[in-house]
């Protein structure tokens, strides 16, 4: 994925994280965290993300994930 990262050693760990979900030895619940602890939210995706509140206790489906959303 390419972004802009938040320092070169983060970048680094994301590059590193990256290929192992690429080769699937790393989950896409653990490449989530590392792309939200790495790269910098534009400001769009930060308003996005404080402004959505989950449902405590519910998962989107599949397809959400997909869509991006």
């Amino acid at each position: 994925m390419k972004g802009k990262y938040k320092s070169e050693v983060l970048a680094a760990l994301h590059e590193t994280a990256s290929g192992l979900y690429k080769t699937g030895l790393m989950s896409e619940d653990d490449m989530r965290f590392y792309d939200e602890g790495c790269l910098v939210k534009s400001a769009p995706e930060a308003e996005r993300a404080s402004s959505q509140k989950p449902q405590s206790g519910t998962r989107p489906a599949a397809p959400a994930y997909a869509r991006g959303k």
